[in-house]
C-alpha cells in the first residue's frame, strides 16, 4: 500500500508521531515550491479542458489568453512566485461563472472565460466569490447569511484586521452555523480545517481574503442590514456606549424586527444589543418614576404647609377680629350702661376717647340722638351706610343699639 501524504510546512512536525508505527513516513518527502509562471499557466488551462462530469461539476471550457494573464497577474506575489491559493480560488471563481453561463446557454455552448468575468481587479474578483459562497452557504437564507457574514470578521479575522485566527469547531454550532454551510465554505476554499494537537479548528485559506472579506460585508450591511442590525454593529464598534443603545421607539422596532426574521435570523450579539438596551431603558424607567415620586411629595408637603399656613393665618385673624369684636362688645356695654345710669354725657365721653385713639376704627362716636327732655348731646346724624359696627341711641325707648351693618345683627 501506498500513501501520498499532503501537509503544510509548519506541521511537519506531526508527522514524528507516527514514526515508531511508521519508521520511513519521513525518508521521502517532495516540497512543493511556488509555481513557475509557465507552470501556472498550465494548471489554470488545463484542468479546464478534462471532460469528466463526475469529477468537475462544469462541462469542458477554455480561457481567453487576455484572462490568463489576468489570472497570473493577480496570483504573482511581490517576489514573483505564483501563489496557488491565489491561482486556485480565481480559477475556483472562473468555473463558477462558466456554470452560471451554462445554465443560459445550449448544452453543446462551447464556453469561454474572458476577462470580462473576472472583474476589475482582484478584490472584485474576490468579493464576488466570497458573496456568492456565503449564499450558497446560507441557502439564500438572509438571516443565515447575516450570521456567516458576522462569522468571518468577528471570529476568523484578528481585531486589528491584519491576520488570521482559528475557531474552534466545537464552537461552530453555539454560534449558529450548521455542518452543512461549513462544508460549503470549505468546497468553495474560503475555510479549511485544521488540526492541532487534539484542538480541530477552522481558518481562513490564506489572509488575502481579510480585505476582500471585510470590504464586502460592509457593502451587503449597507444595502440588506436591518437597522437594528447596522446599529448593533456601531455599537460595538464604538466602544459600547450607553448613548447607542436602543430607546422605547427602537427597542419597539427590534420587537417588531425579531419577530419577522424569527430566532434563527439574530445573531448573539444582536441580541445581547437588544437585551441591554432592554435593561437600560427599564433602569430609565424606574429612575424616572423614582425622581418623579420624590418631585411629587415635595410639591405635596410644600403645597401642605402653603395650606396650613394659610389656614393659620386665616385663623390668627379670625381670632384677633374676635377679640376686637369682644373688646367692642364689652365697650358698647360700658357706654350702655353708663347711658342707662342717666349719664349720657360719660357714655359719650368714653366712647369718643376711645375712638380717638384709633381703637374701635369706626364712626362710633356718632350718636344717633341725645336724650331729648335732657337735650345733653346734639351729635351729627349716623351716616346711612358704614361697615363695621355702629351705635345708635333710641331717644323714644331710652336705649344704646349697638349693630354690625355688614351682618344686620344688632346687640
Amino acid at each position: 500500500m501506498r500513501l501520498i501524504i499532503s501537509l503544510r510546512e509548519d506541521v511537519l512536525g506531526s508527522l514524528e508521531e507516527f514514526v515508531p508505527w511508521c519508521p520511513q513516513i519521513l525518508a521521502q518527502r517532495f516540497r512543493l515550491t511556488a509555481l513557475t509562471p509557465e507552470s501556472a499557466r498550465k494548471a489554470i488551462v488545463e484542468p479546464a479542458k478534462v471532460n469528466e462530469p463526475g469529477f468537475f461539476d462544469s462541462a469542458p471550457f477554455k480561457f481567453d489568453p487576455p484572462a490568463v494573464d489576468r489570472i497570473l497577474q493577480v496570483a504573482t506575489a511581490h517576489e514573483g512566485a505564483v501563489e496557488p491559493f491565489v491561482l486556485q480560488l480565481l480559477c475556483n471563481f472562473a468555473e463558477q461563472q462558466i456554470l452560471a453561463e451554462q445554465k443560459k446557454s445550449p448544452p453543446d455552448a462551447k464556453l469561454t472565460v474572458t476577462v470580462d468575468m473576472l472583474g476589475a481587479d482582484w478584490t472584485a474578483s474576490f468579493q464576488e466569490h466570497y458573496s456568492q459562497a456565503v449564499r450558497r452557504a446560507a441557502f439564500c437564507n438572509a438571516g443565515t447569511e447575516n450570521k456567516l457574514r458576522n462569522w468571518f470578521e468577528e471570529e476568523l479575522i484578528s481585531q486589528d484586521r491584519n491576520s488570521r485566527r482559528p475557531f474552534l469547531v466545537d464552537q461552530a454550532e453555539s454560534f449558529g452555523i450548521s455542518a452543512t454551510s461549513l462544508q460549503e465554505l470549505d468546497r468553495a476554499l474560503l475555510i479549511r480545517r485544521s488540526t492541532l494537537g487534539s484542538a480541530k479548528y477552522y481558518e481562513l485559506t490564506h489572509e488575502r481574503l481579510i480585505e476582500p472579506i471585510l470590504e464586502n460585508n460592509k457593502k451587503w450591511r449597507d444595502e440588506n442590514q436591518h437597522e437594528i442590525q447596522r446599529r448593533s454593529r456601531f455599537y460595538y464598534e464604538n466602544h459600547e456606549r450607553d448613548d447607542l443603545l436602543l430607546d422605547r421607539h427602537g427597542l419597539e422596532i427590534a420587537d417588531h424586527w425579531m419577530k419577522e426574521v424569527g430566532e434563527q435570523g439574530v445573531t448573539n450579539q444582536e441580541g445581547e444589543y437588544i437585551e441591554l438596551s432592554r435593561e437600560l431603558y427599564q433602569k430609565q424607567r424606574e429612575r424616572f418614576f423614582y425622581q418623579t415620586s420624590l418631585v411629587s411629595i415635595a410639591v405635596g408637603v410644600l403645597v401642605g404647609w402653603l395650606l396650613l399656613s394659610n389656614w393659620n393665618e386665616q385663623t390668627a385673624r379670625r381670632n384677633e377680629e374676635k377679640a376686637v369684636w369682644y373688646r367692642d362688645s364689652g365697650l358698647m356695654s360700658r357706654a350702655l350702661l353708663a347711658w342707662n345710669a342717666d349719664d349720657p354725657q360719660s357714655a359719650f365721653d368714653w366712647l369718643e376717647t376711645r375712638t380717638q385713639k384709633g381703637k374701635l376704627g369706626w364712626e362710633t362716636h356718632y350718636l344717633h340722638h341725645s336724650y331729648f327732655d335732657r337735650g345733653v348731646l346734639d351729635p351729627p346724624p349716623l351716616p346711612a351706610e358704614q361697615s363695621g359696627y355702629s351705635l345708635a341711641i333710641d331717644a323714644k325707648r331710652n336705649l344704646i343699639y349697638i349693630g354690625c351693618l355688614d351682618s344686620g345683627k344688632l346687640f
